[in-house]
């Protein structure tokens, strides 16, 4: 399932791009752009404008309930079985392009000394060229990943 994420859905596009999917995400779009790459890219639109919701025509679209995001994914998996089980951290987050492993000999010149000495792997983004490792954000967004499954699960 590839998407696209209305402007009011920005934080959950960065959490489907965690788990790996493929969201299209311009918070400066207009309506009538969106609805056309929507369909043109085949992608489902994810809205939470209730008048773009109602004139998607032939555009797929789920409406997103909530705001908060355990409940924004929880819906996708009820509505239309989101795949949680796909590898995370494989897209890049500001682009969505998939991300490389790096070597470190390619990221010596972008990420900090300290990078290179303590992470086994380094990931770049050859689209927007940033590079991506495990530190200590990582650890906290597994964490929160790892919640929300479990609650969808205990909720199933």
């Amino acid at each position: 399932m590839r998407f696209f994420a209305d402007c009011m859905l920005g934080k959950l596009a960065r959490w489907l791009r965690i788990l790996g999917h493929d969201v299209a995400y311009d918070n400066q779009i207009h309506d009538d752009v969106l609805l056309f790459k929507a369909k043109d890219e085949n992608r489902i639109l994810l809205t939470r404008d209730r008048p773009l919701y109602a004139r998607a025509g032939a555009v797929k679209v789920v409406y997103v309930d909530h705001d908060d995001l355990h409940s924004q994914i929880t819906q996708l998996v009820s509505d239309i079985d989101l795949d949680l089980d796909r590898p995370p951290f494989t897209r890049c987050l500001h682009c969505n392009v998939l991300i490389d492993e790096a070597s470190p000999d390619e990221a010596r010149a972008s990420v900090p000394p300290f990078v290179l000495k303590s992470q086994p792997r380094i990931y770049h983004c050859p689209c927007c060229d940033r590079y991506y490792w495990p530190g200590s954000h990582f650890k906290l967004m597994n964490d929160r990943l790892s919640r929300i499954q479990l609650a969808i699960e205990r909720d199933a």
